[in-house]
């Protein structure tokens, strides 16, 4: 599952209690990816065990509580990363809104607002905008195939959001009451990048990226970006625009595409403080050391190939069995998983 279909996750700063809140999505849209969230409700109730988090089980499944995680939710805040709002992105339901369409939509409304109130986020300072049906239709079925954000900086396609102008008009000026900062938007016109080809190289899809004590960042994009002229043409505009995006680089990630996953599909941010940070087990905090034994396992035990008749082999369960130990072995997650099923719990 990608990392950012896991959970929702809302800052400290955020919630009325002043911890991190975390829901694990539900997922319940797709047979296949409703078998995660115990596994994910498991691991993340290990790695945040302390007290200044909280981990939420996943919603209840049913149409209108279909949750699909951080990809359709955006957190907008200063230059700090400290004040700032929340934006969930849902899909309408209603039998005027899907009927003819191709797609059904995966995020329901009745799911963001379940999870900001279980989050204590301030109404004042949340917001909610559907997706447009033809985003939807398209292959869109969460925001960050058409829309992302980071800080200060939101970026969008014409097509995101529909009956929108007003809402985003009341985002703008509510940003700036509560950061006093301006809230800066890239819209990429149709005209200039189509729906099709925007899902087809996922420009928006991208990591909006910055460096501490640095205002500019950096838009790391998926190489058919790059291979793709309409898309390179919203590029020009967004580095031309004289805003924080000042540098666009690719990377090759074909295999991922392939299977629908861009940069972006790993993007769960969790804001937290140092004091937060500190109580995060160090065993799964990112080191050379670290890497470097979960490579090891990966070149051990995962295969080059996977084909449909080694999916019932005995053997190969057991191999993938194997490997996921030798993974909790390097996270250090294995003597915890007995005694995470209370931490944090609602």
């Amino acid at each position: 599952m990608w990392a950012a279909n896991a959970a929702t996750v809302s800052a400290s700063s955020s919630c009325v209690d002043g911890r991190v809140h975390f829901t694990i999505a539900n997922l319940s849209s797709s047979l296949h990816r409703s078998i995660e969230p115990a596994q994910t409700l498991r691991l993340f109730r290990t790695i945040f065990a302390d007290d200044g988090f909280v981990v939420h089980r996943p919603l209840p499944s049913g149409v209108p509580m279909r949750d699909e995680g951080a990809a359709n939710h955006m957190r907008l805040t200063d230059s700090t990363g400290t004040r700032g709002v929340d934006i969930f992105v849902y899909g309408s339901f209603e039998k005027n809104a899907v009927n003819g369409h191709r797609f059904f939509p995966r995020q329901g409304l009745e799911a963001s607002h379940a999870i900001a109130k279980m989050h204590g986020l301030d109404p004042h300072k949340t917001f909610f905008l559907r997706q447009h049906p033809e985003a939807i239709d398209a292959g869109a079925f969460h925001n960050d195939v058409v829309g992302t954000s980071h800080k200060q900086v939101w970026l969008h396609h014409e097509k995101a959001y529909i009956d929108a102008a007003e809402i985003i008009a009341t985002i703008e000026n509510r940003f700036y009451e509560v950061t006093g900062e301006q809230l800066i938007r890239y819209e990429i016109p149709e005209a200039t990048l189509s729906l099709s080809d925007a899902i087809k190289c996922y420009l928006f899809n991208g990591q909006l990226l910055s460096r501490d004590h640095d205002s500019s960042m950096t838009l790391l994009c998926p190489e058919q970006v790059n291979e793709t002229p309409s898309a390179m043409q919203a590029v020009a505009s967004i580095l031309n625009h004289g805003g924080p995006i000042t540098k666009c680089e690719f990377v090759e990630l074909r295999e991922s595409m392939n299977n629908g996953g861009g940069p972006a599909c790993l993007r769960l941010r969790v804001p937290m403080s140092s004091s937060q940070w500190h109580c995060v087990p160090t065993s799964v905090k990112w080191s050379e050391a670290v890497a470097d034994r979960l490579c090891d396992v990966i070149e051990r035990y995962y295969p080059e190939t996977l084909t449909i008749d080694e999916l019932h082999d005995v053997e190969f369960i057991k191999v993938v069995q194997t490997a996921t130990e030798a993974i909790e072995r390097v996270l250090g997650l294995t003597s915890q998983w007995q005694s995470s099923g209370s931490s944090g719990a609602s």
